[in-house]
C-alpha cells in the first residue's frame, strides 16, 4: 500500500538542500513543490517532486531501492536534449527520494488544449515531431518514458515543447516487491496493454502513448474515458480506438489508420519507433513539405496498413541508419553529479533569455 501522508505539512521545511515553499500539486505519483536552495533563495526557484513509495517497504529492500533509484536518476540526468526537461538534481531525505527540475515559464499541453481546443493538423505535426524527437533521443540512451501524456508535455514561452518525467514511472516501479500488484496506475491517457498486463515493455510502449497524445491533440479528448482506472484500462485492452470523425470532420480519413497502428493492442503491429509515427503523419498532412527533416528509420515496419504505406514513401528517401535500438548509452559528454554543477548551465537550452523564473502551470 502506498503511504498516505499529509504533504502540505512539509511546506516551510527543508528536504536535502532544498527549502519547500509551496505545494503545487499532489497525485498518486507524489507531491510537487516549489522550492529553492539557500544559495539561490533570492534569485531563483526550482520544482521538486517527492516520489511516493510504499510505507511498508522493509529496511533492507528500501536500501536496495534507493541504490537503484540513484542509478536510474543519474541516467536521466545525463539526458540532454532541447525537447526534454532536464533533471537538475536528485537525492533522498530520510528514505524519501526526490527529483529536482528547473522552474520555467511553461504550461502543460493538456492545459493548452483545455483552453484553446484541439490543434490544427499542421501544428499537431510540429508538436508531434518535437515529442518524437525527445523519445527517439531517450530511446537511443536506453531510457523509456513509460508514462507519456499531455499532462507532462509542456509548451515553453518561446513555443517549443519539452517532455518531463522521464524515468519517474520506472523509479516508482522499482519499489514493487516481486509478485506485488501494480502500485501506480499512471495517468490513464495512454497506458499500453502490456503495461496493464504487467508484461515486458519496449519502445513500442512509448509509441502507444504517443498515439494517444496525438489523438488528444487532434480532438481535445482522451482516446478512452471512464469513471475509474479499471474501466479505462479495460478499454485499452479491448476497445477499438474511436474514429477522429467522432469529434471533428475536417481531418483526412487516413489519420485514423495512423493512430490505430500506433495504438494496436498487439505491440508487434505498432510503429517500432516514435519517429515512424511522426513520419507517417507528416506524409499525410503535409506531403509536399520539403523543409521538414524526416526521422531515420532503424527498425522494420509493422504489417501493412494505410499508415505503413505512407511511412514507406518516407523511408525510401532515407539513408539506412546503423543505430542499434536500446544499446548501452554512449555519451559524448560525461556529466558530474548535478550538485557540483551550476544549475543554470544545465538548462541553458531551455532557460529564457531574461532569466526570470515562473511557476509551472498546473495541468
Amino acid at each position: 500500500m502506498v503511504a498516505n501522508r499529509s504533504f502540505d505539512k512539509l511546506v516551510g521545511t527543508k528536504l536535502g538542500n532544498y527549502y519547500l515553499e509551496q505545494l503545487i500539486e499532489q497525485s498518486e505519483l507524489g507531491p510537487i513543490f516549489l522550492a529553492h536552495t539557500e544559495a539561490e533563495a533570492k534569485t531563483s526557484t526550482c520544482v521538486l517532486r517527492l516520489l511516493t513509495t510504499p510505507a511498508d517497504l522493509p529496511s533492507e529492500a528500501r536500501i536496495v531501492y534507493l541504490g537503484r533509484f540513484q542509478q536510474l536518476a543519474n541516467q536521466v540526468t545525463a539526458l540532454q536534449h532541447p525537447n526534454i526537461l532536464p533533471l537538475l538534481d536528485y537525492g533522498n531525505s530520510q528514505g524519501m527520494p526526490y527529483l529536482v527540475v528547473p522552474n520555467l515559464p511553461m504550461k502543460s499541453l493538456s492545459a493548452h488544449l483545455a483552453k484553446h481546443g484541439p490543434l490544427d493538423a499542421l501544428t499537431a505535426s510540429r508538436y508531434l515531431d518535437s515529442i518524437a524527437a525527445a523519445l527517439e533521443y531517450a530511446h537511443e540512451h536506453a531510457m523509456l518514458h513509460r508514462n507519456l501524456s499531455t499532462d507532462i508535455i509542456f509548451i515553453l514561452r518561446d513555443g517549443r515543447l519539452c517532455v518531463a518525467d522521464f524515468g519517474v514511472m520506472r523509479m516508482l516501479e522499482l519499489a514493487r516487491r516481486e509478485g506485488q500488484a501494480y502500485l501506480f496506475s499512471g495517468n490513464g491517457e495512454g497506458r499500453a496493454p502490456e503495461q496493464i498486463l504487467d508484461q515486458p515493455v519496449d519502445t513500442y510502449t512509448d509509441v502507444y502513448a504517443l498515439g494517444a497524445v496525438l489523438y488528444r491533440m487532434l480532438t481535445g479528448h482522451r482516446v478512452f474515458r471512464g469513471k475509474t482506472h479499471d474501466e479505462i484500462a479495460q478499454q485499452h485492452l479491448k476497445a477499438p480506438v474511436p474514429p477522429l470523425s467522432t469529434w471533428r470532420k475536417d481531418l483526412p480519413a487516413a489519420l485514423d489508420s495512423i493512430i490505430t497502428t500506433a495504438m494496436a493492442k498487439d505491440p508487434k503491429q505498432r510503429f517500432r519507433q516514435p519517429g515512424m509515427l511522426a513520419n507517417a503523419y507528416a506524409t499525410i498532412v503535409a506531403p509536399n513539405d520539403t523543409t521538414r527533416k524526416a526521422f531515420a528509420v532503424t527498425a522494420p515496419a509493422p504489417t501493412s496498413s494505410e499508415a505503413v504505406a505512407a511511412q514507406a514513401n518516407v523511408a525510401k528517401k532515407q539513408q539506412p541508419a546503423a543505430a542499434v535500438r536500446f544499446s548501452a548509452p554512449q555519451r559524448q559528454t560525461q556529466l558530474s553529479h548535478p550538485k557540483n554543477n551550476n544549475l543554470h548551465q544545465l538548462c541553458d537550452l531551455l532557460r529564457p533569455r531574461d532569466k526570470r523564473r515562473f511557476r509551472v502551470a498546473a495541468p
